[in-house]
């Protein structure tokens, strides 16, 4: 009999959950808010001049829908990294299935912050005119030691260093989102088997990087125009001492649109941080697969970018809208 009253009451408490997962969103209205327990949350109106993160995410199993509206951050007198949306633990404890969606996020150090999660998504964002200081990344999007997020239909633009950045991380699907008026457009370094397809970057200084020790990602079907820099770009660094950190490698860059950028559209290159110097790897070899891709200008070891060919749109998904 107790073993069957252990029973029902776990179940209970199941049923209970359940029921509280599927009930109505709860509201969220103020600045500083923490959610701490799985459920729906909606946002019901902007939140102005944060003084702290906009609202901070400590728990899985959540979705927060922004619901249209914005958060922005108070830019004055800032000691602490903010974020707009947060999602990370003070532990470091591992978060899942987190889905932060549908507003805007401005005048943060990140509008989205999610570090130390896995199997989440960040969706139908815009982040803007997030500034760097303190160290933080004036970043519209920032994912940090994080597997399996999907980072789709965003707009990032006008932020001061990248649109979207993630760091230190695994099975990365960053698709459909536009990155504009950014230092780095889309941003991707230490970061093995990601997927960046079908974005649009106008007017960044580099619209895509892949920087790093990164590594059996694919880069296809994006479009990178009129960025003050480069294109799409495979990136290592190097100091004056001989260190370095090698150029990403044993990744795929297929049929993307690189054009009209003012410095160079595709180039695969280390530069040295201290002497500014830029240049092929020295061993003269090619570190990744590029072929099949619409270009103007490149630069990289012999042969290795290869021809440019014409693509039409059906080619390029970062021309299908749906």
């Amino acid at each position: 009999m107790s073993k069957l009253l252990g029973r029902t009451s776990a179940l209970a408490l199941v049923l209970v959950a359940g029921a509280a997962l599927a009930g109505p969103p709860i509201p969220i209205s103020e600045c500083g808010t923490t959610i701490t327990e799985p459920g729906k949350y909606r946002l019901m109106n902007d939140l102005v001049g944060c003084a702290s993160d906009g609202i901070r995410i400590v728990s899985s199993d959540v979705t927060l829908d922004l619901n249209g509206h914005g958060i922005s951050c108070d830019t004055q007198g800032r000691t602490l990294r903010l974020g707009g949306v947060s999602v990370w633990t003070f532990d470091l404890s591992t978060l899942s299935n987190v889905t932060v969606k549908n507003g805007h996020v401005s005048s943060c150090s990140d509008g989205v912050f999610l570090a130390f999660a896995e199997d989440s998504e960040i969706k139908n964002v815009s982040s803007s005119h997030n500034l760097a200081w303190d160290g933080a990344s004036g970043t519209g999007i920032t994912v940090w030691f994080t597997e399996n997020i999907r980072i789709t239909k965003n707009h990032t633009f006008a932020n001061e260093l990248q649109g979207i950045a993630v760091w230190d991380s695994a099975g990365i699907l960053v698709k459909h989102n536009l990155a504009t008026s950014n230092y780095g457009g889309i941003w991707v370094e230490r970061v093995g088997a990601a997927e960046v397809s079908c974005n649009q970057t106008y007017g960044n200084g580099t619209g895509v990087l892949l920087g790093p020790w990164t590594t059996d990602s694919l880069v296809k079907g994006n479009v990178a125009r009129w960025n003050w820099f480069d294109g799409i770009s495979a990136w290592g660094w190097t100091w004056n001492d001989g260190s370095w950190a090698d150029i990403a490698a044993g990744n795929t860059f297929r049929h993307n649109v690189s054009q009209d950028n003012l410095f160079l559209d595709h180039l695969e290159l280390a530069y040295n941080v201290e002497s500014g110097a830029i240049f092929p790897h020295p061993d003269g070899e090619c570190r990744n697969r590029w072929f099949e891709n619409q270009f103007a200008t490149s630069w990289g070891p012999d042969g290795c970018i290869g021809p440019p060919v014409a693509l039409d749109d059906a080619d390029v998904c970062a021309f299908d809208t749906d």
